[in-house]
């Protein structure tokens, strides 16, 4: 509400005035244990998620290069097209999720105000639930075959297709 023009945020007061019980709305209050309770949770979620995706990964990577040297070259190339893709799905919640969370954490500490964190809160991690499919789909080697061959089919069908005419004249 804070974002708002003064004299929205006037009309919103006089609004308000005689109707303390439910005057306030979408605050965090912390010294309330619910909601502290709640507020530690999600944002050890959020801080933990990127954490513990990057010491999968390493254990992953670990796993396959250990392996590496015994395997074909096109196997060797794939494997490392596979942990590109797996890096990148491990860092998107690094930029999607801590930074829109480190923002409502000073901004209920600070109690000032950021709207990149009010604006983006709902928006930046939808947007990891977009990606993530793309890039399995572009980093897997047997799915970006299957998808170029699909695409491909369907446009050599549309290009290599001749209808016969006729001409008649009389």
């Amino acid at each position: 509400m804070q974002s708002w023009p003064a004299d929205i945020r006037e009309h919103y007061y006089i609004l308000n005035q005689n109707l303390t019980d439910y005057a306030n709305v979408g605050f965090v209050d912390l010294s309330v244990l619910p909601s502290a309770i709640n507020y530690v949770i999600i944002n050890t979620l959020v801080l933990g998620i990127p954490i513990t995706a990057e010491f999968l990964r390493r254990k992953v990577s670990s796993k396959i290069t250990s392996t590496i040297d015994t395997i074909s070259e096109s196997k060797r190339s794939q494997t490392r097209t596979f942990l590109k893709g797996l890096t990148i799905q491990v860092v998107l919640p690094l930029f999607l999720y801590v930074p829109v969370f480190l923002c409502q954490l000073y901004t209920t500490i600070a109690k000032q105000e950021v709207l990149f964190q009010q604006y983006l809160i709902f928006e930046l991690p939808v947007i990891s639930t977009v990606l993530d499919p793309l890039i399995s789909m572009y980093f897997i080697t047997p799915y970006r075959r299957t998808i170029k061959k699909r695409f491909q089919r369907e446009k050599q069908a549309t290009t290599d297709a001749h209808i016969p005419s006729v001409f008649v004249v009389m």
